[in-house]
C-alpha cells in the first residue's frame, strides 16, 4: 500500500507500534506488545503479513499487525537480534548467536552456523539468496553459502585506528603497524609487504598490555622489536613467533621511546619509567644505562653519532650512548625530529602547549613557528627537506619554507560531518610517507604531479572586468581546465563551463572573465575561478579592472587555516584622510563546506567585532567592511580569518583583499598572507622618489613583543641608508613611509630594496607604493618570508 509506514514506539512495559498511511504526516495506534520490539519487516510477497524482532522471539501478524501471535519453532522465548526478508520470502534471523533461516515464511528454520556475539545484524543480498554481510563492530563478513562459511571484506574501511608504525630500512615496502579498532582497547599487529596496499594480522606478543611500539631492525626487515610497560620482545621472522627477552613490573612504565641504532644495528634503546635501558646485542640481553631521562622519543644524528631523546624531561643530546646527557630545551616534548645537517634542524612540539618550536643551530636556541599550527601529534622532514605535522585537530600540514607557512594535504584522507580528525603518527621508509590516523586507518601520501591554481574574485559587469593571465614556463604543452564558480559553489552560466585550454610551452594566456567564458550581453559573472592541469611549471595572476583602476596580485597555489588581511581602509578618511572601501575575499576550494571567523582589529591590537559564517563547498564569501562586520569606518586595522578546527573541512581557505579608492584613478590589492616571517623577510620594491613613495608596513601576530631591524639596500648591495631598529607589541601595527623611516644623505637616490630582521617569528608585512599626493599609480605587494630560487612573471 502506498504511503504505509509502520512505527516502534518503546514503554515500560513494551512496545507500541503505529501506524502510518500518509508516508509519516499523521500516525495512528496500530497495536500493543508486551516485549521490546527492535524491526518490523514486511513480507515480501503479502503486505499484510508482518514480522517482528522482539526480546521474545519472532512475532508474525498476518492481518495487517493488529492481531500477533508467536512466531514458527526454534525462534520463540529469545531475543531476535536482526531480521530481513528475502525477495522469495525467505527470512533470515540472529538468534542465540546464531543464524537461523526459514523458507517456509517462519514456520520451520534451519539453523546456520555460530557467529560471533558482537555480529548485531546483517544485509543480505536481493539478487542472490544465498550471499549476505554480517556485521561486526569491527569488521565486515561476507558469506556466499547461506551462512555456511565466511570470510572479511574490510579493504577500504576505515574504522580501525593505528597506534603506532614502524618501516623497515632496507625494504620500503615493509611495514609494521599496531591496530587499535574502534571498538576495543586491544591493540593487534599487523604487516604489509606492499608498502601498505595489503596487510596481515600477525600473532601479538604474549605478555603485553598498556602503551605499546614497535621498531624494525635497519638491516633485517623481518626482525622487529615490541615494548610495553612489561617488557621488550624480539621476531626474527617478521613477527610470527615471538620471545620476551626482558620482562618488568607493572609499576615500571614504558615511557613510548624505542630505537634501533641506525649506524650500529645491535645496538637498541627503550626507555621505562625507570630510566633508559640499551642492548648491544640486538635487544637478546638488556643493562640499565641511566635513571634521569624519561624518553617519550628517540632520534640519532647520522653524521655526530649523538643521541636525541624527548619527553617530560625536556629534549637532550647524549653523545656517549646515552650514558650522559646535556638538556637542549625545557619543554615537556611530544614530538621531534631533526635532519642529517652537520649542525642538525630540529623541530619540536611541546607538550604542555601547542607551541612548535624550530633550532637551526642543534638546539642552541629556537623560533616559534606555530602560526596556523595546532595540536602536533609528529614530526616528519621529507626528502625534499619539506616538513610534515601530523596533527589532532587539522589533518596534515606541510611546509616548504621551513615552517614559516604551513598548508593542508588532507585529499583524499575523508571526512565525517561533524567528526575531527586526530591523527597521531607519521613515518617515512625510503618507499614513501606513511599516516596512521585515529579511526580512519592507515594511509600513504600519494604524490600527484600537477598544477592546481585558485583566482579568488571574479566580478565582471557594466563597469568592472577581471583579467586572467596564466603563464606555461615548461617547455612542454600544458592542457588547461578552467572553472568559474559562483559564491553558491555551482558553476556559472556560461556558453562552455569548465572551459578547456592548451597551452604551448613557453606561452601565456591572457583573458577577461567574458573572454574566458562568453554568453549572453549584460550577463553577470561572479565567483571566482579554479584552475587545474596534469603540467607544472603553471603561475597565474588575475586583476580586476574599473574605468580608472586596476590591481590584482597572484593565483593561490595553496589553503591555509589562517590568514591576515594586512590592511583594512574603510570609510571618508580610510586612506590618508581619503575615501577608501575595502572588499574582502575568501575561497573554499573543497568538495565540503567549511565555517570561517573574521576578527577585526584596530592598528593598536584592540580587536573591535568579529564576523562567523560558512562558505558553501566549492564556493567563496566576500564582502566590504560594513557587510561583514557592521563598521562603516575604520582609518587601519587587519583582519585574522581562521577555519575553526572543530569543523569538518580540513582542506583550509585562500584570501584576497581589494582596497578601492572611490574618486582615484587607483586602486590596489593584496593576496591574505599565509606565512609569517621566522627571522627574516625581503621586499625587492622601495622607492622614495618624486611621483614614487613607498609605505612599509609590519604586524606583530606573535604572543610576543618583538624588535625589527629595517635595512634598505641599493641595487649593488650597499646600504643606502643606516639601519633602523623599532619594537612592536604582540597584536600592534608599525607603518611608515620610506623617507620618514630611512635618513637618507643629500642627493642620494633612495631606489632599493627592504630587508627585515626580527628577534623572532610571527611579523606579517606589506609595501605600498605610489604617488600618494595624487592618488595615482599605487599598487602594493606582501614583504616575502623566504628569497626564492625560481620565479614566474606571469604577465609583462
Amino acid at each position: 500500500m502506498a504511503g504505509l509506514i509502520l512505527g516502534i514506539e518503546r514503554t515500560q512495559t513494551g512496545s507500541n507500534l503505529l501506524k502510518s498511511v500518509d508516508y509519516g504526516e499523521n500516525w495512528a495506534p496500530l497495536a500493543k506488545l508486551d516485549t521490546v520490539a527492535s524491526k518490523l519487516e514486511f513480507d515480501s510477497l503479502d503486505d499484510k503479513r508482518i514480522y517482528a524482532a522482539t526480546e521474545k522471539g519472532l512475532l508474525i501478524s498476518t492481518d495487517g499487525g493488529a492481531a500477533w501471535p508467536g512466531g514458527g519453532n526454534g525462534s520463540s522465548g529469545n531475543p531476535i537480534r536482526s531480521l530481513d526478508v528475502l525477495k522469495d520470502g525467505s527470512l533470515l534471523v540472529i538468534w542465540q548467536d546464531r543464524i537461523y533461516r526459514s523458507t517456509d515464511r517462519g514456520t520451520s528454520w534451519r539453523a546456520g552456523v555460530a557467529l560471533d556475539s558482537q555480529i548485531r545484524s546483517f544485509i543480505p543480498s536481493q539478487s542472490q539468496p544465498e550471499v549476505f554481510y554480517a556485521f561486526h563492530p569491527d569488521s565486515v563478513l561476507k558469506s556466499t553459502n547461506s551462512g555456511q562459511d565466511w570470510k572479511t571484506v574490510n579493504r577500504g574501511l576505515r574504522s580501525y585506528s593505528v597506534d603506532g608504525i614502524a618501516c623497515a630500512p632496507s625494504d620500503p615496502n615493509t611495514i609494521y603497524f599496531l591496530s587499535c579498532l574502534e571498538s576495543s582497547s586491544q591493540c593487534d599487529l599487523f604487516a604489509s609487504q606492499d608498502g601498505g596496499l595489503h596487510s596481515s594480522r600477525l600473532s601479538n606478543p604474549a605478555g603485553h598490555s598498556g602503551w605499546q611500539a614497535i621498531a624494525v631492525h635497519p638491516k633485517e626487515p623481518g626482525r622487529v622489536y615490541f615494548a610495553s610497560p612489561l617488557g621488550i620482545s624480539i621476531s626474527s621472522d617478521g613477527g610470527k613467533t615471538w620471545r620476551m627477552t626482558k620482562t618488568n613490573s607493572k609499576a615500571d612504565d614504558f615511557r613510548g621511546g624505542l630505537l634501533v641504532d641506525p649506524v650500529h644495528p645491535n645496538r637498541v634503546y627503550v626507555s621505562f619509567g625507570s630510566g633508559i635501558e640499551r642492548s648491544d646485542d640486538g635487544g637478546e640481553t638488556w643493562q640499565h644505562i641511566n635513571s634521569d631521562v624519561r624518553a617519550s622519543k628517540f632520534a640519532f644524528h647520522v653524521g655526530s653519532g649523538a643521541l636525541y631523546a624527548g619527553g617530560q624531561s625536556g629534549l637532550l643530546v647524549s653523545k656517549n650512548e646515552a650514558q650522559s646527557w646535556q638538556r637542549l630545551d625545557q619543554s615537556q616534548v611530544f614530538a621531534f625530529t631533526l635532519d642529517d645537517a652537520e649542525t642538525p634542524t630540529i623541530y619540536m612540539s611541546d607538550l604542555a602547549f601547542p607551541f612548535l618550536k624550530k633550532s637551526t643551530d642543534g638546539g642552541n636556541t629556537w623560533t616559534d613557528i606555530s602560526f596556523g599550527v595546532r595540536s602536533v601529534r609528529e614530526i616528519l622532514i621529507g626528502p625534499e627537506d619539506e616538513v610534515y605535522l601530523a596533527t589532532a585537530l587539522n589533518g596534515v600540514l606541510r611546509s616548504t619554507d621551513g615552517g614559516a607557512s604551513w598548508h593542508p594535504i588532507n585529499s583524499g584522507l575523508g571526512l565525517s560531518s561533524g567528526q575531527t580528525w586526530n591523527i597521531i603518527a607519521a613515518s617515512e621508509g625510503t618507499g614513501g610517507i606513511y599516516l596512521a590516523t585515529i579511526l580512519h586507518g592507515l594511509y600513504r601520501l600519494e604524490s600527484t604531479a600537477g598544477t592546481k591554481l585558485v583566482f579568488p574574485a571574479l566580478l565582471e559587469d557594466d563597469k568592472t572586468l577581471t583579467g586572467v593571465a596564466v603563464a606555461n614556463s615548461g617547455a612542454a604543452p600544458a592542457d588547461l581546465e578552467l572553472i568559474a564558480r559562483k559564491t553558491d559553489g555551482q558553476l556559472n552560466d556560461a556558453a562552455e563551463n569548465p572551459r578547456k585550454i592548451a597551452l604551448g610551452g613557453l606561452e601565456q594566456i591572457a583573458l577577461t572573465g567574458r573572454e574566458l567564458f562568453p554568453g549572453g550581453p549584460g550577463r553577470l559573472l561572479e565567483g571566482w575561478i579554479q584552475l587545474t592541469s596534469p603540467a607544472e611549471h603553471l603561475s597565474g595572476l588575475f586583476m580586476t579592472l574599473g574605468p580608472d583602476q586596476a590591481d590584482g596580485a597572484p593565483a593561490a597555489a595553496v589553503t591555509s587555516h589562517d590568514l591576515c588581511f594586512s590592511r583594512i581602509h574603510q570609510g571618508p578618511e580610510g586612506f590618508l584622510g581619503r575615501e577608501a572601501t575595502t572588499h574582502l575575499y575568501l575561497v573554499n576550494s573543497s568538495s565540503h563546506p567549511t565555517s570561517v571567523i573574521l576578527a577585526l582589529f584596530r592598528d593598536d591590537g584592540t580587536r573591535i567585532t568579529y564576523f562567523e559564517g560558512e562558505i558553501a563547498a566549492n564556493g567563496s564569501l566576500s564582502g566590504t567592511v560594513p557587510e561583514l562586520f557592521g563598521i562603516s569606518s575604520i582609518v587601519g586595522g587587519y583582519v585574522r580569518a581562521f577555519v575553526p578546527y572543530s569543523y569538518p573541512s580540513l582542506d583550509g581557505i585562500t584570501g584576497f583583499e581589494l582596497i578601492e579608492l572611490p574618486g582615484a584613478k587607483t586602486c590596489f590589492a593584496l593576496q591574505a598572507a599565509d606565512s609569517v616571517l621566522l627571522s627574516e623577510g625581503y621586499s625587492a620594491q622601495v622607492a622614495s622618489v618624486a611621483g614614487a613613495e613607498t609605505r612599509i608596513r609590519l604586524i606583530n601576530l606573535s604572543e610576543e613583543k618583538r624588535k625589527v631591524r629595517l635595512q634598505l639596500y641599493a641595487d649593488d648591495g650597499t646600504l643606502l641608508a643606516p639601519e633602523v631598529a623599532v619594537e612592536l607589541a604582540t597584536g600592534v601595527t608599525f607603518e611608515k613611509t620610506a623617507s620618514d623611516l630611512f635618513s637618507f644623505a643629500q642627493g642620494q637616490v633612495p631606489v632599493g630594496s627592504l630587508r627585515v630582521i626580527a628577534d623572532g617569528s610571527g611579523l606579517v608585512g606589506d609595501v605600498v607604493f605610489g604617488d600618494f599626493e595624487q592618488l595615482k599609480r599605487i599598487a602594493a605587494l606582501p614583504v616575502a618570508s623566504r628569497p626564492f630560487k625560481h620565479a614566474d612573471f606571469g604577465q609583462v
